[in-house]
């Protein structure tokens, strides 16, 4: 990016970055690294598909590079690359050129791996953490009503992505930035949880801690929550501390697993005491008395879950029915 016309040279970029540093980095005042890595990617991610940088030196407005234009940015550096190589007139082109590509597959495959990795929830970090990282005082610069809303934008955004796109690492983007400006919002707590379960189910490597950190930060939401979504929250922490005890009976330690086989059974009552009519609490008390080995109560619960028109995995009824006659095998 020198300006002398070579292949590498990228117009497009060199504006991107002059943005980032005289409207960005030159503005604001970060008070330490890790704020000024989020407030750099929270501003980055303002340049998606259909969005703009505003360019206040020249009164108008770029359009964003989305990640398909640099997609194609790149593919035409590799190709004028690849160009050059055949070109010359050399006895080793060969060799050039499939240098080229294990570059390029070996950079695609860091990129890749980067882009799968889940980002830390922020709503786990404690009060010290915060003022350290600058987080409470960029807090008071945002108006509380503006601040709650973007926060409750970030948070649709996030359920989206979660549950529709499947897309973890950009959903917990959207919840981390959420908790940033409303540390109060109780979806915040609870859609990290959600995420950080599923790290915790997905993961062999700190599938403890993940899952120890989905049930702190469920039990956060909880404690925040409203009365319309207290039962739905209460029941995906109670499915976390089942994930958490098929964990310690998968290691050995039966006693922890039916402590907190315990504490999600006693839930889940408590979410039936209230709606005696909820599919979902059912078909997870008969998952929780199934690892207890209560096979009778089990089998009662999922038929009741039936009956309020739960659709329970038959793999799950297959389990059940299989135990049911053989118990032994279990």
């Amino acid at each position: 990016m020198d300006g002398r016309g070579r292949c590498l040279d990228n117009a497009k970029m060199e504006r991107f970055w002059w943005v980032l540093k005289y409207e960005d980095i030159k503005i604001k005042e970060y008070v330490s690294l890790p704020q000024l890595r989020f407030e750099g990617q929270h501003d980055v991610k303002f340049t998606t598909p259909g969005g703009f940088i505003r360019h206040s030196n020249i009164g108008r407005r770029m359009k964003s590079i989305s990640e398909l234009a640099i997609g194609k940015q790149w593919n035409i550096v590799t190709q004028r690359l690849l160009r050059q190589f055949c070109n010359k007139k050399s006895s080793n082109w060969e060799k050039r050129i499939m240098k080229c590509c294990s570059l390029i597959v070996f950079i695609l495959f860091l990129s890749m791996s980067y882009a799968a990795e889940i980002p830390s929830a922020l709503a786990l970090l404690n009060e010290k953490e915060q003022v350290d990282q600058g987080f409470v005082h960029q807090r008071k610069h945002y108006n509380t009503l503006v601040a709650q809303r973007i926060s409750n934008e970030s948070c649709e955004r996030g359920w989206k992505l979660l549950f529709q796109d499947n897309n973890l690492p950009s959903a917990m983007d959207e919840f981390n930035k959420a908790w940033r400006f409303n540390p109060e919002n109780y979806q915040v707590y609870w859609g990290s949880g959600i995420i950080c379960s599923i790290q915790g189910e997905n993961k062999s490597v700190d599938q403890e801690k993940f899952l120890n950190q989905g049930i702190t930060l469920l039990k956060k939401a909880l404690d925040l929550s409203d009365k319309n979504n207290r039962n739905d929250i209460a029941l995906d922490l109670a499915n976390a501390y089942n994930g958490l005890g098929v964990m310690m009976l998968n290691n050995e330690n039966r006693p922890k697993a039916i402590q907190l086989f315990d504490q999600s059974q006693e839930i889940l009552n408590s979410v039936i005491k209230e709606d005696s009519k909820n599919g979902r609490a059912h078909f997870l008390l008969s998952v929780t008395y199934f690892y207890k080995s209560d096979l009778s109560n089990a089998k009662r619960e999922a038929k009741l879950a039936l009956n309020d028109n739960f659709k329970i995995p038959e793999e799950y009824l297959e389990e059940l029915n299989l135990n049911m006659t053989n118990p032994a095998g279990k």
